[in-house]
């Protein structure tokens, strides 16, 4: 069996193996978009009364009222949501959004 390609890395001190290039291509593709999507994210939420901001995507999104708020720019309308950030609060806000999208017909892959 043959061995796998090896590639200088940047620095040129060692090399990488064609996985190990695949796995830091995929990473840095991921921080691009996560970038990308945290700013379009920001410039929707600099809309809202009162504004909101992302840091960290996943975490902030998952806290359900940085949805919420995403929803409401978008729709023009307001939402319920609980005011609470314990964890049972928060995915009653996801929920709430959720429902908000499947009512309105949008189609949600590989949400689990």
């Amino acid at each position: 069996m043959a061995a796998s390609p090896v590639l200088p890395t940047e620095d040129g001190e060692g090399f990488l193996g064609i996985d190990d290039l695949h796995f830091s291509l995929q990473a840095e593709q991921e921080d691009t978009q996560k970038k990308t999507f945290t700013c379009w994210i920001n410039s929707q939420l600099a809309k809202h009364t009162p504004p909101s901001v992302v840091s960290d995507l996943f975490a902030d999104i998952k806290k359900g009222h940085v949805l919420l708020d995403l929803l409401e720019v978008l729709s023009g309308q307001q939402l319920p949501r609980d005011k609470g950030s314990n964890t049972f609060q928060c995915r009653i806000n996801i929920e709430h959004a959720l429902t908000f999208l499947k009512n309105r017909s949008i189609k949600l892959i590989n949400i689990h």
